[in-house]
């Protein structure tokens, strides 16, 4: 059953078109993970979702229910936001308690309920205190409890996590996929950083410009992506994206014999990991500046004027000195340079 199902939604503010015909069905208890760059109309999505923007057409079904033309409040989704949206002058029971209140439940369910919530989320000694004595990490959960509390039929998370330090940003990942797993629930998680959407999602919707780009698992959109800027979006370091010129099937740069039925002009995306250095073959440039990260080298390559980006280094490469490497072919990629789509394009070996 589907837990959410978008089709053909637009939204405009006036005359700029914030979203454009955006389709999309979440099967119940999947994670979808909304990703894109500031202004893509991620948070818009959710909005709309949870009744707090109009459609200017298409439809919302939540389960087997059209929703787009009921009230925020009949809706049963659960919304939660960056700022943690806590009343400062109520305990944590009470602000935990707070929609069933508002709901009139029953005193002693409200109770029962609220003890479940904090066992759930380890916050039972906690009760008592107000947010202003909780860190951050414990304020975001107290968010999260109150969406729980409600049982809402869908989870709508707006970058709940921008505002935490990057040691509790990777806590609270691990922490929200364990619950919405353990829950069943349908979520919807927006964010504009790819390391939430890669190591949290069963599925990344692509937003750019409004437009839905890409809708995949993680490594389909890491290794098939759709176009040049979903490459260029996912995976860090960024993807080495060289614009090529192709003759009698021959690239420049490179000399890739892509076939002599590739257009005459294309995109080859390299990413960092493909590029080997301390190899004998194909071809040389000189280190132009090196990067450690514990793990790891990077080091940028001038490739006859061209700057490579390339990582998974084990050994310093000094900065100045000239390198052989060669590219794993099988993992290059290559785009249409006028449209941006990725070609079916494969190296042909000699």
């Amino acid at each position: 059953m589907a837990g959410l199902r978008l089709t053909n939604i637009s939204k405009s503010f006036g005359p700029r078109k914030i979203l454009d015909d955006i389709s999309v069905e979440l099967a119940e208890g999947e994670l979808l993970v909304v990703l894109g760059p500031s202004g893509c109309g991620k948070s818009t999505l959710l909005r709309l979702v949870a009744g707090l923007e109009e459609l200017d057409s298409g439809e919302i079904h939540i389960g087997e229910r059209r929703v787009d033309q009921l009230r925020p409040r009949d809706r049963n989704v659960a919304l939660v936001f960056q700022n943690y949206s806590l009343y400062p002058h109520m305990t944590i029971a009470k602000n935990l308690a707070f929609p069933l209140s508002v709901a009139k439940v029953d005193r002693k369910e409200i109770n029962e309920r609220v003890k479940k919530i904090a066992a759930m989320l380890g916050l039972e000694d906690r009760l008592q205190a107000k947010p202003s004595q909780l860190s951050g990490g414990q304020r975001q959960r107290v968010a999260l409890g109150r969406a729980i509390i409600r049982e809402p039929s869908i989870f709508l998370l707006d970058e709940p996590l921008s505002n935490l330090d990057a040691d509790l940003r990777a806590r609270m990942r691990l922490e929200i996929v364990a619950l919405q797993k353990q829950l069943k629930r349908a979520m919807v998680h927006v964010t504009h950083d790819q390391t939430e959407a890669l190591t949290m999602a069963d599925r990344i919707a692509l937003l750019d410009q409004g437009k839905l780009i890409q809708l995949g698992t993680p490594e389909e959109l890491y290794r098939s992506p759709a176009t040049s800027f979903v490459a260029s979006f996912i995976g860090q370091p960024k993807i080495n994206l060289i614009e090529a010129a192709v003759s009698h099937g021959y690239t420049t740069p490179f000399n890739l014999n892509v076939g002599v039925d590739a257009p005459s002009r294309l995109t080859i995306g390299i990413r960092p990991e493909a590029i080997q250095l301390w190899s004998d073959e194909q071809y040389s440039g000189l280190i132009e500046s090196v990067e450690y990260l514990g793990d790891q080298y990077i080091a940028r390559i001038n490739y006859d004027g061209l700057l490579l980006t390339a990582s998974k280094i084990a050994t310093e490469p000094q900065v100045g000195r000239k390198v052989a490497f060669s590219l794993y072919r099988e993992d290059l990629l290559f785009f249409d340079a006028v449209s941006g789509k990725r070609l079916d394009l494969r190296v042909i070996e000699s």
